[in-house]
């Protein structure tokens, strides 16, 4: 288990150490005394992290900026916060969604729970796509993207939760997500299989109804792919 550890006070980050190797002892700890050290290193490490704990009270960039800018670009890491201040940081740390809340003194019990929460929200078979945009990287988990599409001048990828703009082709994320399962269902349409709810051919042209109840335009030429897919698709992940 791989976790980064973020407090400004040395004898913190100590303590708490010393607190995670008694309940698990093969953990791999990084240290980082402030938020812009700790997001310089997600740039290129985000990957093999599997749980963060955050500080909320930190000199330059706080534990609620910090948070929100890396639940903003890797949504799939679960944080854990921590603070000697609940009244102030309680409020504004739930707008990232932490799994736990641990307020200092810390204790065995209380670090054991925030655990079981973090790795029950962790999936570390969870695949990711690397979304670029403006030199700012993002990595977003594959089962959140409903579908990508394009209006000519623009790309966006479409999640549960939000439109993310990128500077990708739709060409390059047909072939990257081949065999992932998405599908190009249009030449400015890619659809996640997996939120598919159903396909409507009640009129001359032949819609894609997701989840969302979104309809999305299918290309006459694509459509026996389509049904293929879908039928080999549901076959494979039923």
């Amino acid at each position: 288990m791989k976790i980064a550890l973020c407090d400004d006070r040395k004898n913190d980050r100590t303590a708490m150490e010393t607190l995670i190797l008694e309940l698990y002892s093969n953990a791999e700890i990084h240290h980082f005394e402030n938020g812009f050290v700790l997001l310089e290193f997600l740039e290129q490490n985000s990957r093999i992290i599997n749980i963060l704990i955050l500080d909320m009270k930190m000199p330059h960039l706080n534990g609620v900026d910090t948070a929100a800018e890396i639940k903003r670009c890797y949504p799939h890491l679960p944080i854990i916060a921590v603070t000697l201040y609940p009244a102030e940081y309680a409020v504004p740390a739930y707008e990232f969604s932490p799994v736990h809340f641990l307020v200092k003194p810390i204790t065995h019990q209380s670090l054991k729970s925030a655990f079981v929460r973090a790795i029950k929200g962790f999936r570390p078979d969870t695949e990711l796509l690397s979304v670029q945009f403006m030199g700012i990287i993002r990595y977003l988990p594959l089962d959140t993207i409903c579908s990508i599409q394009s209006d000519g001048k623009r790309v966006k990828i479409i999640t549960q939760d939000e439109s993310i703009e990128t500077s990708k082709t739709l060409d390059y994320y047909e072939k990257t997500l081949a065999d992932k399962g998405f599908f190009r269902i249009r030449k400015s349409g890619i659809i996640n299989l997996d939120y598919v709810r159903e396909v409507d051919t009640t009129s001359k042209s032949c819609a894609v109804i997701l989840q969302n109840g979104s309809g999305l335009p299918v290309a006459k030429r694509r459509r026996n792919d389509l049904f293929d897919r879908l039928i080999q698709w549901r076959r494979v992940n039923a």
